[in-house]
C-alpha cells in the first residue's frame, strides 16, 4: 500500500507542477496580449491568444480535476478496495458537480421517454386491429380490407421496433456510462 500512496504522491506533485506551468502560460499570453495592443485587455473570440487561453483554461480543469480525485484517495487509510471505492466516490462525485451525470440522467430519461411512447402507440395499435378483427367494417371489400389489415400490422411492427430500439439505447448508455466510470476506477 506505501507504494500506491508513494506514486499518489508522486503524480499530486506532477499534476501541481503542471498546473503551475499552465497558469504561468497564461499570464505570458496575457501579458504578450497586453503589450501588443497597449494594454487593452478587450480579447475577442477569433483572437489567437483567446483560443490559446481557452485551451489552457480546459487543461487546468482537468488538472484540478485529477488532483482533486487524487486528494480524495490519499485521505483514505485502508485496503485497496477501500482506494477503488474512494476513487470511483471521487469520481462519481465530479461527474455530478461538473453536470455531465445529469445531462446523462437526461439522455437516459428522453430515450426511456421514446421507449413509453412507441410502447403505448403499439398497444393502442394491437387494440385497433383486434377490434377491426372482431367487428371488420362492412363497406370494405376483401381486398380492402386485407390491405387494412396489413397496413395495421406493418405500424404495429415499426413501433415494437422502435420501443426495442429506444430501449436497447438506453441500455447501452447505462452501459457504457458504467464501463467508463469502471475504467476510470481502474485508471487510478
Amino acid at each position: 500500500m506505501e507504494i500506491l500512496y508513494n506514486a499518489i504522491q508522486e503524480k499530486q506533485a506532477e499534476l501541481e507542477e503542471s498546473l503551475a506551468l499552465i497558469q504561468q502560460k497564461q499570464q505570458l499570453i496575457k501579458d504578450s496580449y497586453q503589450k501588443e495592443n497597449h494594454g487593452e485587455e478587450c480579447l475577442t473570440q477569433d483572437d489567437r491568444a483567446c483560443i490559446q487561453l481557452e485551451e489552457l483554461s480546459h487543461q487546468e480543469r482537468a488538472v484540478h480535476e485529477e488532483l482533486d480525485i487524487l486528494t480524495q484517495i490519499s485521505k483514505v487509510n485502508g485496503t485497496f478496495e477501500d482506494i477503488r471505492l474512494a476513487a470511483r466516490d471521487a469520481h462519481t462525485s465530479l461527474l455530478e458537480s461538473s453536470g455531465i451525470a445529469s445531462s446523462l440522467t437526461y439522455e437516459e430519461q428522453k430515450l426511456s421517454d421514446h421507449a413509453t411512447k412507441a410502447e403505448n402507440k403499439h398497444q393502442e395499435l394491437l387494440l385497433k386491429y383486434k377490434r377491426l378483427k372482431k367487428m371488420p367494417p362492412d363497406n370494405l371489400s376483401q381486398e380492402e380490407l386485407l390491405r387494412l389489415y396489413l397496413d395495421i400490422e406493418h405500424k404495429i411492427a415499426q413501433e415494437k421496433v422502435r420501443k426495442d430500439l429506444f430501449t436497447f439505447m438506453a441500455e447501452h448508455l447505462l452501459y457504457e456510462k458504467s464501463r467508463s466510470d469502471d475504467d476510470l476506477t481502474l485508471a487510478m
